[in-house]
């Protein structure tokens, strides 16, 4: 097998779709909390929620990737901060 029938293989198999579905779900949700707080004032109301939801995302996956091999939650914490800075931003 080729590396690339394995990564058509990991894209289409149903571990692949099910961690899609779920990551488009959340993505959702965190999108939705962001309007949410944007239509409020919490958040600048031009925040990209789109961008910040993917952001978010983002920040979770790579700092628990990188939070693993150092055993430590300082990877995660960096991220997640750096990620969620927009968020800090309250509009006056």
């Amino acid at each position: 097998m080729t590396l690339r029938q394995v990564q058509t293989r990991c894209r289409t198999g149903p571990y692949f779709l099910e961690a899609e579905a779920e990551a488009v779900g959340i993505s959702g949700v965190v999108r939705t909390v962001v309007s949410r707080c944007s239509l409020r004032g919490d958040v600048d109301p031009a925040a990209d929620a789109d961008r910040i939801a993917m952001v978010i995302l983002t920040a979770v996956q790579a700092g628990l990737v990188m939070s693993q091999p150092l055993r430590s939650s300082w990877p995660l914490e960096a991220a997640l901060d750096s990620a969620l800075d927009p968020l800090h931003r309250v509009r006056v």
